[in-house]
């Protein structure tokens, strides 16, 4: 038992090590950058246009202000005002409280970058050119490369339709508040007290006990599709 114990750790270790000197050299090489970035005037730059703000388009932009050489620069088109910490959603639709730390501010990405290599567009692409990128609102971003990270589309409590911080935040709470009623999660009761206990997932305990969920009976999910 203890050498099987001694070779999973070796086994962990032998891929952790080389992870870390992979984020070490990266954290220098980016403090590096940020010593030798010159932003250029507006007619002397060119764009890296990354289209959506999510978890691939938020980790790329950022990883883009680490690199991009004097004379480019990043400009995430997102129609959020916030990053969406999307994987939270569903917990903080029914734990009070906590629904503020879900939107997560894109001026993070400006905080270890040079000054003029990030710039946030909050509006949604309508078109794409051969040379540029158009907004609903009219205006036009050039761009020298082109990123799209759209990602997926879902509905609450996977997404808020808002798209500014207090209205995501008003939905979530909305979503709590309704907790009490009956047809309002009628597809999360459906889910059944036994899913809970199957992924052993704090969130699926916490709704479990929020809303007394039950599997439903076969004559129930017959009458709900008659």
């Amino acid at each position: 038992m203890f050498s099987d114990k001694l070779r999973l750790f070796a086994q962990v270790l032998k891929l952790l090590v080389p992870f870390a000197f992979t984020l070490l050299g990266q954290k220098i090489s980016a403090l590096i950058h940020k010593r030798t970035y010159h932003a250029l005037p507006a007619s002397q730059t060119k764009n890296v246009v990354v289209i959506g703000g999510s978890f691939g388009g938020f980790q790329l932009a950022k990883r883009l202000t680490e690199t991009l050489p004097t004379g480019y620069r990043v400009v995430l088109v997102e129609k959020n005002s916030h990053l969406n910490y999307l994987f939270a959603f569903p917990r903080f639709s029914v734990v009070k409280g906590y629904e503020q730390y879900a939107f997560i501010p894109y001026t993070g990405l400006t905080k270890a970058a040079p000054e003029g290599i990030f710039c946030h567009v909050q509006d949604t692409a309508v078109e794409i050119t051969e040379n540029s990128v158009v907004l609903s609102r009219g205006e036009q971003i050039g761009y020298e490369y082109l990123i799209i990270a759209t990602g997926t589309s879902s509905s609450l409590p996977s997404k808020v339709d808002s798209t500014d911080r207090e209205g995501g935040q008003k939905e979530l709470r909305g979503m709590q508040d309704r907790g009490g009623e009956e047809d309002s999660y009628r597809g999360w009761r459906r889910s059944g007290s036994r899913d809970c206990e199957r992924y052993q997932e704090p969130l699926s305990r916490e709704g479990c006990c929020a809303y007394s969920f039950q599997s439903p009976t076969a004559a129930e999910l017959w009458e709900e599709i008659a």
